[in-house]
């Protein structure tokens, strides 16, 4: 059975994939904390991956690596990314061209793309548009992996994630959701392939009108089993029940965040649009500040207040 050092083990992704990888390799689950329910097959490292001895040591004698870690946040700084998204990446490609390790699998994301709109999107023949700092260093981080896969042959796929989860919350993820079962099949197209060299896929599982056609992943053998119609939560599939939600897609950024970092002002507005089409304008700031909510809620009574019948409403 082979090993292979996982990278954020004790975080979400890993979390989901772990229960089907552990049936088919050795996991060595590298993280700042100790990774919770551990196999009898699984061994935790508590050690940091900026710190290259720790992860040349954490790589000795594995067969492949899962790297999942990095410093994540959508408003996260350009100097907070440098140590886990930028320099660790280089010691896990480092260690693996010591050690001669051969496969590497990079938790990449769909938000290297996040600054296309999602009318007339092309899909998996996209250019990268990163929508953050997070974004530009997932873009070094599949750079990497080609440097080192042409430089010293190591066979390298990097996985564009984008929602993964339990259940699938709302119309946007319903495009581009991934099960942990799902992805973990990719991971083991990353590990086993004989057909991967240096190679970009995405993860998402059988999804209505899908963003990406993952052409690559489906010549690799990718079958996904899983089908996000079939897992959504309990308030999206009533909103579709009701027949709310449903309209094609529209003109807004593939990334629901982008338009918080997109030209704030007074000047910026976003709509709230009746059922009579009427419109109501809130301060751009509103739309993301942590009382969202009320803010829409007032913004609409202040507007029905001034109809003699008032007037239901719902957000463009």
């Amino acid at each position: 059975m082979k090993t292979i050092l996982v990278t954020g083990s004790a975080g979400g992704v890993s979390t989901r994939v772990r229960p089907y990888l552990r049936n088919d390799y050795r996991l060595r689950l590298m993280d700042l904390r100790a990774a919770a329910d551990l196999a009898e097959n699984e061994t935790a490292i508590v050690d940091d991956i900026t710190d290259r001895e720790a992860v040349r040591r954490a790589a000795q004698g594995v067969d492949g690596v899962l790297h999942l870690a990095c410093a994540y946040s959508l408003d996260i700084d350009f100097e907070a990314t440098l140590d886990a998204n930028y320099r660790a990446q280089l010691y896990l490609l480092d260690a693996c061209h010591e050690h001669d390790i051969k496969r590497f699998v990079f938790a990449s994301s769909h938000h290297v793309l996040g600054h296309h709109l999602a009318e007339g999107f092309a899909g998996d023949h996209a250019p990268v548009a990163p929508d953050g700092f997070y974004a530009l260093s997932k873009v070094f981080g599949e750079a990497a992996c080609s440097l080192y896969a042409h430089r010293h042959g190591i066979k390298a796929l990097s996985i564009r994630i984008a929602n993964v989860d339990e259940q699938v919350a709302d119309g946007r993820r319903q495009h581009i959701w991934v099960s942990g079962c799902d992805l973990a099949l990719l991971i083991r197209i990353g590990f086993e392939h004989e057909g991967v060299t240096n190679d970009i896929v995405y993860g998402v599982s059988h999804c209505p009108a899908p963003f990406f056609d993952n052409a690559r992943a489906k010549e690799l053998g990718y079958a996904p089993q899983d089908s996000a119609l079939e897992r959504l939560s309990p308030a999206r599939r009533a909103r579709c029940d009701a027949g709310i939600g449903r309209a094609g897609l529209c003109r807004r950024p593939l990334c629901a965040a982008v338009a918080h970092r997109q030209n704030t002002g007074q000047d910026r507005v976003m709509k709230i649009r009746s059922v009579e089409a009427r419109v109501v304008e809130i301060p751009f700031e509103a739309r993301f500040s942590t009382s969202r909510s009320a803010a829409f809620t007032t913004a609409a009574r202040d507007w029905a207040s001034r109809r003699p019948h008032g007037s239901r409403w719902k957000r463009c």
